[in-house]
């Protein structure tokens, strides 16, 4: 798993993750054979306008088959479409993570409210396990997750 540098602690202590380019990919869908890959973007990813992906597109930022296509490619079955972002991710505390509890079974962490519990979108780096794992302030709890422990449960533990 690519994990960009991140940086120590600021004199507002916040942690920070180095500006980083990422990849997005998929395959074609079955409903989008036959279209036009401008088309589908701006139908099935309505993040940004039809333009932007436009931008992209013409770039080479947005690819198929990691390679640079016209705007009115027409889409085939298992082309890969590839879109390269650069991300900035918001700034989170650089308060520690304590651990309340943690067996066999569960293990219940209690953190600051600006790191997400799980990986999503907006924080694919600063997420409470990989982050943990990456400053290796709790290495054996960053391990846990490696070690299969799964999603939050109603109580806000981990079951594995």
């Amino acid at each position: 798993m690519f994990l960009p540098p991140t940086t120590s602690a600021t004199a507002r202590r916040l942690r920070k993750v180095y500006p980083y380019y990422f990849t997005f990919t998929t395959f074609t869908k079955g409903r989008w054979v036959g279209e036009k890959i401008l088309d589908v973007f701006a139908r099935e990813f309505r993040a940004h306008p039809a333009e932007e992906y436009e931008r992209c597109i013409k770039g080479g930022t947005l690819t198929v088959n990691y390679e640079k296509v016209d705007v009115d490619y027409k889409l085939k079955h298992n082309d890969l479409l590839a879109n390269i972002v650069h991300r900035h991710e918001v700034p989170v505390t650089a308060e520690p993570i304590s651990i309340v509890h943690m067996d066999g079974d569960v293990v219940v962490v209690n953190k600051p409210a600006s790191i997400p519990v799980k990986m999503k979108n907006t924080a694919r780096v600063k997420w409470v396990f990989v982050f943990n794992y990456v400053e290796d302030t709790f290495y054996f709890l960053g391990m846990a997750v490696l070690a299969g422990v799964r999603g939050p449960d109603a109580a806000g533990g981990l079951k594995r």
